[in-house]
């Protein structure tokens, strides 16, 4: 059973990763797919969308992501990291995992300087929202456990 749902939350984080990042190629498709499209391998249909074979390198990255992800949040594989540090091994490997991808599937020019600022801005700006939603995300976890210790306390005296 504690399998089925360990599937399912992997799948569930696979598919929300994916889902951000083809939306989001979806929005820079259409404000700069004409322009990119002799430029970048990603952008080679314009702004009429995203070719099929970019489409599953972003599944296959989502698929890495959530793997790493498991891997640096899991208590069973690494248990005496500090959350912070968890944090930013996980942000490095998903950039050298990104810059791997651009090598390998050519997704921009690796010699072209104004491609990487735009990569680096764009990751930048995802590591923001991610850190800003974990934090909130955490902030929220907490105080549910703070109210729920608080009436546990209140209904269980003895237990104090």
């Amino acid at each position: 059973m504690d399998t089925n749902r360990t599937l399912y939350d992997y799948m569930r984080q696979v598919f929300v990763i994916f889902g951000f990042t083809i939306g989001f190629l979806c929005i820079i498709c259409l404000l700069f797919g004409e322009s990119a499209r002799t430029y970048s391998s990603m952008f080679s249909l314009g702004n009429d969308g995203l070719k099929i074979s970019t489409i599953g390198q972003f599944f296959l990255v989502s698929v890495i992501i959530t793997a790493l992800r498991f891997l640096f949040f899991s208590d069973k594989i690494i248990k005496k990291l500090s959350l912070t540090k968890r944090t930013i091994f996980m942000f490095v490997s998903v950039f050298f995992l990104l810059v791997v991808c651009v090598i390998i599937f050519d997704w921009f020019p690796i010699g072209d300087w104004l491609p990487w600022i735009g990569f680096l801005l764009s990751f930048g700006l995802s590591v923001g929202v991610s850190y800003v939603v974990m934090s909130q995300r955490e902030k929220s976890e907490n105080a549910r456990m703070e109210i729920a210790l608080q009436r546990y306390k209140k209904e269980n005296p003895d237990h104090d």
